[in-house]
């Protein structure tokens, strides 16, 4: 909500929710920073050019949302690593599967 309202807090947030996963462990939320970490590391302006990488730390969102059966933040992880990390690397085709699947599971949940 912070990239909406105060963007410039965007980036110190998420990788505040990073640090502390890489500090305290993985909780249910840690599929949530990863997937923003991703999403902020495409949106920097050039500053990176490192998709490669940005699509790791998103696939690693994923693995954490399967594996902490965190379903809430289903609709977010599959928004911002499908719909706006793994689009730099491959065509937003091959990703509107686990777009729409994420949609559903959003609606289901209340999250979108």
């Amino acid at each position: 909500f912070a990239y909406f309202g105060k963007q410039q807090y965007y980036a110190i947030l998420h990788i505040k929710m990073v640090q502390l996963t890489l500090c305290h462990g993985v909780c249910k939320e840690s599929c949530f920073a990863m997937a923003s970490f991703s999403f902020f590391l495409c949106q920097l302006d050039g500053q990176f050019d490192d998709f490669k990488a940005s699509d790791h730390i998103g696939h690693l969102s994923v693995v954490l949302l399967e594996r902490c059966k965190a379903e809430e933040y289903r609709g977010y992880v599959h928004a911002l690593y499908y719909g706006a990390t793994k689009c730099w690397n491959m065509h937003i085709k091959l990703s509107l599967e686990k777009l729409l699947q994420g949609y559903q599971v959003g609606m289901q949940t209340g999250n979108i």
